[in-house]
């Protein structure tokens, strides 16, 4: 394996993660916004939270699991699944 290629995968990796990080970033400001609220209807604010933490596993854990790598010898080996 070429170290271009597993460069390419970390950084592709890392660009999903920040696109993650961004989308919870914008659903803990939709939430606040709604606990600013002067009636806070507290089943929906705690299914929201349970819906987004449930997208937000599901999608880390899925660029994570394509990503495998392997160590051995000092040498890092990508495997695509």
């Amino acid at each position: 394996m070429h170290w271009f290629t597993v460069g390419s995968e970390l950084f592709s990796a890392r660009v999903r993660l920040l696109t993650r990080l961004q989308e919870l970033l914008s659903a803990r400001a939709r939430l606040l916004a709604r606990l600013r609220a002067p009636f806070v209807d507290w089943f929906t604010v705690g299914s929201e939270l349970f819906s987004a933490r449930v997208r937000l596993l599901a999608r880390l854990h899925a660029p994570l699991m394509a990503l495998d790598l392997r160590v051995s010898d000092t040498r890092v080996k990508v495997v695509s699944s």
